[in-house]
């Protein structure tokens, strides 16, 4: 006999995966991926924590939806005042399929948000989450004043 769990239960462990695996693996710059299918019904949202995350980590985000929904990425602060956020991290929609990555501004917990308050029909939504903490870029250093290289001759020119 197998029994269900609740929705919201779900996208908890999903969050409680993610941020297991992603202590897992702090300093090494590996990947956490968790995915998850949910049902939508119309005029309501859903969203998945994701805990704890560095400043600078890398998520990546793929969304394939049944039909038109919005999708928010926001911290803890935006998630308590939607759906009129001040500063979301991202805010699109998706008819069908969106990819998205961004870089995460400040160390803290933010909120994937999947928003089906404007329509009037349940859907479907798979989804994908990648996080990575940031690799460290180099500052550019500054080059010293070259004059520009003369431009190449042609052959047959």
């Amino acid at each position: 006999m197998q029994r269900a769990f609740p929705q919201v239960t779900k996208l908890r462990l999903l969050a409680v995966l993610l941020a297991l695996v992603a202590l897992a693996c702090p300093l090494r710059g590996e990947a956490a991926e968790a995915a998850m299918t949910v049902s939508l019904e119309p005029g309501k949202f859903k969203a998945v924590r994701l805990r704890n995350l560095p400043k600078n980590a890398v998520v990546a985000v793929a969304v394939q939806s049944s039909g038109k929904i919005a999708v928010s990425l926001l911290s803890e602060r935006d998630y308590r005042v939607f759906p009129k956020p001040d500063e979301p991290v991202f805010v699109g929609s998706v008819e069908r399929t969106l990819s998205f990555t961004i870089t995460i501004p400040e160390t803290g917990s933010y909120y994937l948000v999947l928003d089906n308050q404007q329509s009037a029909d349940a859907r479907k939504v798979k989804f994908v989450i990648r996080a990575q903490r940031g690799a460290r870029v180099p500052q550019p250093t500054p080059q010293p004043n070259r004059q520009p290289a003369a431009p190449e001759k042609l052959q047959g020119a």
